[in-house]
């Protein structure tokens, strides 16, 4: 190994870059460049604000350490352009990594979005991620049926605090589970029929006018596309007379979401005929790609293989009975 190398090496070992991955970093890498870095991280209480900037003639090398130090220090915003990574510091709080403390039971629910259980008699391995035993997760969390597993990462959506489910099937649950929210809402609420308006998939909008079909039914929700006889509208889901009037309904996602809560209200106290309502998936709620692969460099599992969100606008015309 060069002289170059094994100063960056040196340099990882000082950020606490936990063992096990440096030899794979020191794969990826030929620089000596974040020495600077962390001299002025330990340097920092001196300064209020302060940006630095690195020339990179390689612009994987540049994604690798932004991905990378964006993980290991949330208050960074690295960002890369012309060759040049410039790094922003946001406050001073969000630089200080600690060591995640075992079973914390004073976290905020937003500061345990993301867990890792582990045996009853192992210690933590990822800084800044809260670990929790077996037994103590099982104690004070939900899981699926057979879970928690042992040396496996869970995320969590807010909308329904500690249910946990697998980082591998944490995008395709919460989907499903609030659109479904969604559909039962609408069915609570007398729905006749609930028709597609407008479609955005991954920030491209599909044209209403062409055979959306096959695109909406692959985002797993359930819709089946037909168009109506008698208005010539997208119709999404169908209801029969027999779901005439207004039953009770309750979910967490109506308060999370306006055109929810404003569709409850008017077709409950006003028992309108027909509303426009929006449903979202577009906050990846912080489990990404580099979440996880920070998470199985270490040899965590997370159940699978992860795949990024998918972003979903829907834009629904909800008609009642």
């Amino acid at each position: 190994m060069d002289s170059q190398n094994k100063g960056f090496l040196t340099v990882l070992e000082s950020f606490n870059v936990p063992k096990s991955i440096i030899p794979k970093l020191g794969e990826l890498y030929d620089l000596n460049m974040l020495l600077p870095l962390k001299n002025l991280i330990d340097s920092f209480g001196v300064y209020k604000s302060h940006e630095i900037n690195f020339g990179f003639s390689n612009r994987k090398i540049a994604e690798e350490v932004t991905n990378y130090l964006e993980s290991m220090y949330p208050g960074l915003k690295p960002h890369f352009s012309n060759n040049v990574l410039t790094i922003d510091f946001e406050n001073i709080k969000a630089l200080n990594t600690v060591e995640a403390k075992l079973n914390d039971l004073n976290l905020a629910i937003s500061d345990r979005r993301t867990i890792i259980v582990i045996a009853d008699n192992d210690s933590t391995k990822i800084p800044g991620i809260p670990h929790f035993t077996m037994s103590k997760a099982k104690e004070l969390f939900k899981f699926p049926p057979n879970h928690p597993i042992v040396n496996t990462a869970y995320a969590m959506a807010e909308v329904y605090p500690d249910h946990y489910i697998q980082l591998s099937e944490f995008h395709e649950y919460f989907k499903q589970t609030k659109h479904a929210a969604f559909i039962e809402l609408c069915a609570s609420l007398g729905a006749k029929e609930i028709c597609i308006e407008k479609a955005e998939i991954n920030n491209q909008n599909l044209d209403i006018n062409s055979d959306i079909k096959a695109p909406l039914a692959s985002l797993g929700l359930g819709i089946n596309v037909r168009q109506s006889k008698e208005t010539g509208e997208k119709v999404a889901f169908s209801f029969s007379e027999e779901n005439k009037g207004i039953k009770e309904y309750d979910s967490p996602w109506i308060n999370s979401e306006a055109s929810w809560r404003s569709m409850n209200n008017l077709r409950r106290k006003n028992h309108l005929h027909e509303v426009g309502a929006e449903f979202t998936c577009v906050d990846d709620m912080g489990i990404n790609v580099n979440l996880t692969s920070q998470i199985q460099t270490v040899g965590v599992n997370i159940g699978g293989s992860f795949s990024e969100m998918t972003k979903i606008r829907l834009s629904y015309n909800v008609v009642f009975w």
